[in-house]
């Protein structure tokens, strides 16, 4: 006599996951969004990929690529932090939670950080770049994903009103003092403490006339 068996094998769809943060201000924080406030004008990415592929435990995970593409739309100076799964120069990697083998499994994470200077300035005053990052499963299925940071472009010569936030100021988000007194229509006055400036202040034209 003979008997058989069926075994039905199905290709459960792959994914990864990337999340791109910045340390623009040299706190070793990182954010979404941060201020230029380093000398050299550099700041520090980071990007953690890990894998969401809902086959969960069986459905590791080779990473291709790693490309930032530095905040423009042509490609000629992007960056390759990861080619051909090669890590590639000036890139560090470091893997968590895992087994730390070249394979990307669900419960992992492999955190890359790179270092450059960010084209900011007061013509430019914002770099928003995108990372995109490529894998493969064990069966060659592809899955992308990417993720943003943005810096920011500072003018150390901004002087925000008083009562302003220290925390406004290093986002950007308080408001500039010279739009803020000229609204007021106003002039303004400067205390000086040790031959620098400790509080500013408007004085309305209408009720105080030069």
């Amino acid at each position: 006599g003979s008997d058989s068996e069926t075994v039905t094998y199905t290709d459960r769809a792959t994914a990864v996951n990337i999340v791109k943060t910045v340390d623009a201000n040299k706190d070793g924080i990182f954010n979404d969004s941060e201020p230029l406030l380093n000398a050299d004008g550099t700041a520090t990415y980071k990007y953690k990929v890990t894998n969401t592929s809902p086959a969960a435990g069986f459905d590791p995970l080779t990473i291709d690529t790693l490309v930032d593409d530095r905040g423009t739309v042509a490609t000629g100076d992007d960056k390759l932090l990861v080619s051909g799964g090669v890590v590639q120069s000036g890139v560090t990697l470091v893997k968590t939670g895992g087994d730390l083998d070249n394979l990307l499994e669900v419960g992992e994470t492999w955190t890359y950080t790179w270092t450059a200077v960010v084209p900011v300035s007061s013509g430019t005053p914002t770099n928003t770049n995108t990372a995109t990052v490529t894998a493969r499963d064990d069966e060659g299925t592809s899955a992308t994903a990417s993720d943003t940071a943005t810096v920011k472009f500072v003018d150390y010569g901004q002087i925000t009103p008083t009562g302003t936030l220290c925390q406004q100021y290093v986002t950007g988000t308080a408001v500039d003092f010279s739009v803020f007194y000229a609204s007021q229509g106003g002039v303004v006055q400067y205390q000086v403490m040790a031959n620098k400036i400790s509080a500013t202040q408007y004085v309305s034209i209408a009720t105080h006339p030069i």
